[in-house]
């Protein structure tokens, strides 16, 4: 049943091992990818073999950049299953397993069990959400605590009674863990999609914003104040005593001579990279995000003009009591994308916090029309349909040019063995796609396109 209220355990069980599976399956073969997983992997080694769990450091230097809440779970990644490339990987991909789990459970808890497993399927295929899941980097880790954060309080919203009071402390939880990855993005991004959540109409206004938290809520909202300082406050504290700045060295400054922890993580990392092409060396136009975004969402970017028609209109029968949820999702993706288009620091990995609300959107919208009473395919298939093709001719196009390796051993051969398998495995689910839409089986369609985004995703996890 839709809205059977069991099988939660066994269902997230379920995703987790299957996504597990995709994202850390093939972990041991790829070499290490220059230079982020070689210094994430180099900074808690470090940290093992220093006994020094406040200072983060790299090759004997300090390393204030970042917050060690990564460098710690990498270093009981490596305690418990020794120094190799899947212990390496391990704490980023299964971070992006868990924003899978958490992106199904927030579906499921707000439009049912079968717009969860969608929601979790469609971010699990997500390709730049794919990649930046099987590589070493903060942006994964960070991401997913803020996502834990953002949906929680769009669930405790929806919600009432012990649901919401756990969640609202939840939303305190999440967002201190994300402080401890990566920084003051880490409350600042989920508090300003709640702010302009609220103040868009989303609860019809403030004053019915207010009005939702009574005295236990309050409560609540005390106690996750609480525990964010709990969790964010006492590394800040020690690591700012360990490493202090020389006397009378001025803060507001550009000169890093003679500066301590405060001023490379507040000023230097918080604040000149933001606003200072110079100081970030990571420069790029205003529309990079606004390019990158789309295509990594592809091919379910193709269903999103239909999702956002029907809520702009109304919404479609089926979809219309979704239509807050929606925005809310458009909020928080929108938001991001512009926050970091206006940084003078610009670098990939930084949206992956947009896709678990692209998939909870387009996730909602598929488990409806999975029992549409239109029986004949819709463009947006068409099209999906016609992008398998294209991977197939891309998977072996991109081969061609990025390896041009003769096959001189084994893992060339596999490579290579990979790359046209994978491309003629597409091609037939692609022709079996078309087949089922043709003949109006859409939910044949889906299961194709099911199967034909897990051998894309694992030929790349092999050849990336």
């Amino acid at each position: 049943m839709e809205n059977d209220g069991r099988y939660w355990g066994r269902d997230i069980a379920l995703i987790f091992l299957c996504a597990a599976a995709l994202y850390l399956g093939l972990a041991f073969f790829r070499p290490l990818a220059n230079p982020d997983e070689g210094r994430y992997a180099e900074i808690p080694r470090e940290m093992i073999e220093n006994g020094d769990y406040v200072t983060p450091r790299l090759n004997g230097l300090p390393y204030f950049y970042k917050p060690p809440l990564f460098y710690w779970l990498q270093c009981a990644s490596f305690k418990a299953f020794g120094y190799n490339r899947t212990s390496i990987r391990l704490a980023s991909s299964l971070m992006a397993v868990l924003g899978i789990c958490l992106t199904y459970a927030a579906a499921r808890a707000l439009a049912g069990r079968r717009a969860g497993f969608f929601a979790a399927f469609i971010l699990a295929t997500s390709p730049l959400y794919y990649v930046i899941g099987l590589i070493v980097t903060l942006d994964m880790t960070v991401s997913v605590f803020m996502s834990g954060a953002m949906f929680s309080f769009i669930v405790a919203i929806k919600k009432s009674g012990i649901w919401r009071r756990a969640l609202i402390v939840a939303f305190f939880v999440f967002c201190a863990l994300a402080v401890m990855t990566k920084g003051i993005i880490g409350i600042l991004i989920p508090c300003a999609v709640a702010f302009l959540y609220v103040v868009s109409g989303g609860v019809k206004s403030a004053k019915n914003f207010f009005a939702l938290l009574g005295a236990r809520e309050w409560l609540c909202v005390a106690i996750g104040v609480l525990a964010f300082f709990a969790i964010a406050a006492p590394w800040h504290v020690l690591v700012s005593l360990a490493n202090p700045s020389a006397a009378g060295v001025p803060l507001l400054t550009k000169d890093e001579t003679g500066q301590g922890f405060f001023w490379y993580y507040f000023i230097h990392e918080h604040f000149l990279r933001y606003i200072d092409p110079q100081t970030s060396m990571r420069a790029q136009p205003f529309w990079f995000f606004l390019l990158i975004a789309p295509a990594g969402f592809v091919p379910w970017l193709f269903f999103v003009p239909r999702l956002l028609k029907n809520t702009v209109s109304g919404g479609a029968a089926d979809t219309r009591q979704f239509r807050d949820e929606f925005k809310y999702m458009a909020i928080w993706a929108l938001f991001i994308v512009l926050f970091f288009s206006v940084s003078s620091s610009k670098l990939v990995p930084y949206i992956t916090a947009i896709y678990p609300a692209l998939a909870f959107a387009v996730g909602v919208w598929a488990s409806r029309a999975w029992d549409g009473a239109s029986k004949r395919a819709s463009a947006e298939m068409w099209i999906v349909a016609a992008s398998g093709f294209a991977a197939a001719i891309a998977l072996v196009v991109a081969f061609f040019v990025l390896k041009r390796k003769p096959i001189e051993d084994e893992v060339v051969a596999i490579g290579w063995f990979t790359a046209f398998g994978s491309a003629a495995a597409m091609f037939a689910v692609s022709a079996a796609a078309v087949s089922a839409a043709i003949r109006g089986r859409l939910r044949v369609f889906w299961l194709a396109v099911a199967v034909g985004m897990s051998v894309l995703m694992a030929c790349v996890s092999l050849n990336a």
